[in-house]
């Protein structure tokens, strides 16, 4: 009974967001605004939420540990990768110093596939989907000592036995109170770091020269329609979309602006665009205060090549100087075989429209997918060399497929032979270095595709184009090498390209020289 009295009166829940790489590089920092939104259901209630964050914290391990001590659960997040080494670390950490503390593990990774964390004893209890109110009853149930039976959207053992609830349907996030920007030192995400930025502003030319990068990431909506078979939201959020009222986004953006005085915002939404009519209060909201903000945005080529050029206008106006477009692919056929409810003649019209505005369009393709055929990657490969002669300035991606959990086209390419990861730690290994090792090239791709896709990426377009905005003052030997790669480019000469291998190796040895002496 004082056991169970102890356990009632306890009101702290620690919230966890682990490394993205084993190396703290101190890049990519965002504020943790997964677990910003757990925070502010379980604040209203009372509750005394802790966030650390790894990306930020070089002692987080001491503070887990510093808070863990009394505390009523911990909460941690993840995605495939390092994070997952971390987060399971940190669990088993945990679990050895404070073995009756329960451990919840929640975001898209765990949500597909929670039976993992289950069987290796990581996790108490793993958080599926939107997970707000979830893991709000959850906690009540933990500290009230009661059943897990009637809470939608966990996973947990019962006798040895993985019991799954069935799936919460999407919660409209206007129900819920503002994110606790004041659990979080916010000035330490507002990022002048050089990744950040050349992430946000593919295109320094349209900024001014002076102009002084204060960045910040913000969440407007959740979940995304579509049910695109790369993707893995429609298994996480069953395509259900939520959005922000415009007025109360114009209302936090503006207070926020207020506080910490940052002059750029990301949208992290999926689609961002969704809405023409919530778009356009947003800017006339933006407009008429007098707020001075540049942004972009993620958003599908289908609804804004429909926008009236009286809402593009306005996203201008506002301040929008880039928008991710989510091409995927050049071929009609691909694009119906994925799910895929747009045409490429709708992504041609949105970068046309985008460019049009001096929006910059950031376009991103992938080659490789299940069942795509060789014509259609020689489409793509075609199409994307076409759009960044005709666009220099555009931003544009191309990356070869890789089966995300979840996802509709992880199933097939399981039918055609990927042996995708069993266990946590084979799942913590997928990193972008290290993706083409755990990968096999797709036989539809042959490797002069795949080849030529890498030199115009990674050697011909960065050389040719994108060194201008990463170095503007070039030396003779870059000079020379820039009008080489455009040379080569204009004649589709991409054939041994041994003068930027020389450079790249010679570049290496001069900067190990001078760590040498130094």
């Amino acid at each position: 009974m004082d056991n169970l009295r102890s356990i009632r009166e306890k009101k702290d829940v620690v919230l966890f967001l682990p490394r993205k790489n084993a190396v703290n590089t101190g890049t990519e920092q965002m504020p943790p605004l997964q677990l910003l939104a757990l925070a502010r259901v379980l604040i209203s209630s009372e509750y005394n939420v802790k966030i650390i964050d790894a990306t930020i914290e070089n002692d987080y391990i001491d503070k887990i540990i510093q808070n863990c001590e009394g505390a009523l659960c911990l909460g941690i997040s993840c995605i495939i990768g390092y994070q997952i080494y971390d987060g399971v670390n940190i669990a088993k950490i945990v679990r050895k110093r404070f073995p009756d503390l329960p451990i919840v593990f929640g975001g898209w990774f765990p949500s597909v596939e929670p039976a993992l964390f289950l069987k290796e004893g990581v996790a108490n209890v793993v958080v599926r989907g939107q997970g707000e109110k979830t893991f709000y009853e959850l906690v009540e149930s933990i500290r009230n000592h009661s059943s897990l039976e009637t809470i939608m959207g966990i996973s947990y053992k019962k006798n040895g036995v993985i019991v799954s609830n069935p799936d919460r349907h999407t919660e409209d996030i206007n129900s819920f109170p503002p994110m606790p920007y004041h659990l979080i030192d916010i000035d330490r995400y507002i990022s002048s770091d050089p990744y950040v930025i050349d992430t946000v502003a593919s295109n320094r030319r349209r900024f001014e020269k002076d102009f002084k990068f204060r960045v910040l990431h913000y969440f407007s909506s959740i979940g995304c329609p579509d049910n695109c078979k790369f993707c893995c939201s429609p298994g996480v959020t069953k395509r259900k979309w939520s959005a922000l009222d415009p007025i109360r986004m114009a209302n936090e953006i503006e207070g926020l602006i207020e506080q910490h005085r940052f002059n750029f915002l990301i949208f992290l939404d999926s689609n961002f665009v969704l809405s023409e009519k919530r778009v356009k209060v947003f800017c006339e909201e933006i407009l008429r205060r007098h707020i001075r903000l540049r942004w972009n945005a993620f958003g599908e080529a289908r609804p804004l090549s429909r926008y009236s050029k009286e809402t593009l206008d306005l996203m201008k106006l506002s301040g929008c100087c880039e928008v991710f477009i989510g091409a995927e692919s050049s071929c009609d056929k691909t694009l119906y075989l994925m799910d895929k409810h747009i045409t490429h003649e709708e992504v041609r019209e949105s970068i046309d429209l985008l460019i049009t505005r001096n929006i910059t369009p950031r376009v991103a393709f992938i080659v490789g997918f299940p069942d795509e055929s060789k014509e259609s990657i020689d489409e793509t490969i075609k199409t994307y060399y076409d759009l960044r002669m005709k666009y220099p300035s555009i931003d544009l991606r191309i990356n070869v497929f890789y089966p995300l959990p979840g996802s509709g086209f992880y199933s097939r390419a399981l039918q055609l032979g990927f042996k995708g990861p069993k266990t946590l730690e084979e799942w913590s290994g997928i990193t972008r270095d290290n993706v083409k090792k755990t990968m096999p090239i797709p036989d539809c791709l042959t490797t002069s595709q795949l080849q030529k896709v890498t030199y115009y990426r990674d050697i011909f377009f960065k050389w040719g184009f994108d060194i201008i905005w990463e170095r503007p003052n070039l030396n003779y030997i870059q000079r020379s090498l820039q009008r080489i790669a455009l040379f080569r480019l204009k004649t589709k000469i991409l054939a041994l390209p041994i003068e930027f291998w020389l450079y790249g190796q010679i570049s290496r040895l001069i900067h190990l020289i001078r760590r040498y002496l130094l």
